[in-house]
């Protein structure tokens, strides 16, 4: 199968085979791990077919070098066990290998190129498969392969990328089920998937270790064809259930107090906070931008998480979708694995539930964050508008005390002027000049041109104030209608 390699490119990006877009051995050294678990069955001296799984073996290990094929191919030390009591025969089984992926682009494996297509080819695994682990997204696909005379069932492939996110489980499962000897072989590629790998630390194990507890838990379903992929989602599923429900939540609900809103049955016993009223404005503005970069994070982290959901719900469908097919062409009814499957779909369901309603009260708590830095900038603004008042009044207060002292000011100057003689040589002679004319022939004149120009001067600044408002808003009126 082509692909492109993922990987930063500017242009010029081939189409090559997808083999050739992975980095292979990244490790200089071949390693991997693996779970097999080995159910027998008990015949009586007739011939007859006893109970499932009285007799199992479950192994969980490392392997190094050339034990992975040796594992794959069951050579040597990996040789299956040989039935120990009389009558049995093994009859069903799950052989996974698991793989790490240390880089994210392009995908990564510590196995060679070639170890890896001989396992694909030993394991019959679906040749899209190694492009399908690489899926960001997540996706699920499946074929039955039926014997087209005697119309028997042959083999079941099936692949189920989860949809990446490291908090829960970046991973991905392929595999094929041969109805023929009730074996399920499979690989399961993934970040952290490892005990030497980077999962994320709020988990005590590693996805393959604890996928291996539920396997073990699982025994009475190891025969189905359907065990493995249940298994893997329902590790997927619990993890998303506790990561939504008890990380995200926590993460809400705090935010919510920060916010100053109570939700019913959490914040019971907190009172709320008023950022608006209760802290400085400067203080509030510093916690709302904070506040604002932590809600945008938690909900970028609901928002993917709405995706993990969507795509586990498809998976369901699927898995669904297949035990239906395989009844209906096998004839042959698990009770217990579709009660599983159909419990696992409902858990889907709920999860998206809640991803979604969470959403949704993240968006009515960014409107009220919204409210509440608008009622941070109309105090501000409040604050300024008193400061511009106040000043506006000790404004009035100079102008009122300059008015009052004009008129003083005005005839302690005319009567300073050499107009008027107050001490005249003759003491009959005029205290008031023939030429005071002369001083209102200048003053009345250039008073009007001062008042006339003031007046002239304004009503030009006036009209291009208001050429300059209608340009704006045929601006705005002209972006808008572009949109």
């Amino acid at each position: 199968m082509l692909s492109y390699r993922r990987f930063a490119n500017h242009g010029n990006v081939p189409l090559t085979p997808t083999v050739l877009n992975q980095e292979w051995n990244i490790t200089g050294t071949e390693r991997a791990e693996y779970i097999e678990v080995l159910g027998s069955q008990r015949h009586n001296a007739r011939g007859q077919a006893g109970s499932i799984n009285e007799v199992a073996s479950c192994w969980y290990g490392v392997l190094n070098g050339d034990e992975i094929l040796d594992w794959v191919t069951q050579r040597g030390k990996y040789a299956p066990p040989k039935p120990q009591a009389p009558n049995t025969t093994s009859i069903a089984g799950i052989r996974l290998l698991i793989l790490e992926r240390d880089y994210y682009q392009p995908p990564s494996f510590r196995i060679k190129q070639e170890t890896y297509q001989a396992i694909e080819k030993h394991f019959s695994l679906p040749k899209d498969g190694l492009l399908a682990l690489a899926h960001e997204s997540g996706m699920s696909s499946h074929a039955i392969d039926v014997d087209e005379k005697s119309g028997e069932l042959r083999r079941l492939s099936m692949i189920i990328k989860a949809h990446q996110k490291f908090q829960v489980g970046n991973y991905g499962l392929t595999f094929s089920y041969d109805f023929a000897t009730n074996m399920t072989t499979g690989i399961l590629h993934g970040t952290g998937v490892t005990q030497d790998g980077d999962d994320y630390g709020l988990w005590s194990a590693c996805p393959a270790a604890e996928i291996y507890e539920h396997m073990k838990a699982a025994r009475r379903l190891w025969t189905h064809p359907l065990c493995l992929p249940a298994i893997v989602m329902q590790h997927h599923l619990l993890r998303t259930d506790y990561f939504v429900t008890v990380t995200l939540g926590n993460q809400h609900t705090k935010v919510q107090h920060q916010l100053g809103v109570v939700r019913a049955g959490r914040l019971a016993l907190e009172q709320p906070r008023n950022i608006a009223a209760d802290m400085p404005v400067q203080q509030a503005k510093v916690n709302l931008a904070e506040l604002t970069v932590t809600m945008s994070g938690l909900m970028f982290d609901v928002v993917w998480y709405c995706g993990v959901a969507d795509c586990q719900c498809a998976c369901m469908k699927l898995l669904l979708e297949v035990l239906v097919e395989l009844e209906g062409m096998s004839g042959a009814r698990s009770h217990e694995m579709g009660a599983k499957v159909r419990y696992l779909a409902s858990l889907a369901e709920g999860i998206k539930r809640q991803t979604i309603g969470m959403k949704e009260n993240g968006q009515a708590d960014m409107s009220v964050l919204h409210s509440i830095i608008s009622q941070v900038d109309n105090r501000l603004n409040a604050r300024l508008a008193a400061a511009s008042s106040h000043d506006s009044a000790a404004m009035k207060t100079l102008a009122f005390l300059t008015a009052l002292f004009l008129p003083g000011t005005f005839v302690a100057t005319i009567f300073s002027t050499d107009f008027f003689d107050w001490q005249p040589e003759n003491d009959g002679g005029m205290v008031v000049s023939e030429l005071f004319w002369v001083f209102w022939a200048f003053a009345v004149p250039l008073t009007v041109v001062v008042a006339v120009g003031w007046r002239l001067w304004w009503s030009f600044e006036k009209k291009r104030f208001d050429e300059d408002i209608k340009a704006e808003i045929k601006a705005i009126d002209g972006s808008g209608n572009s949109h």
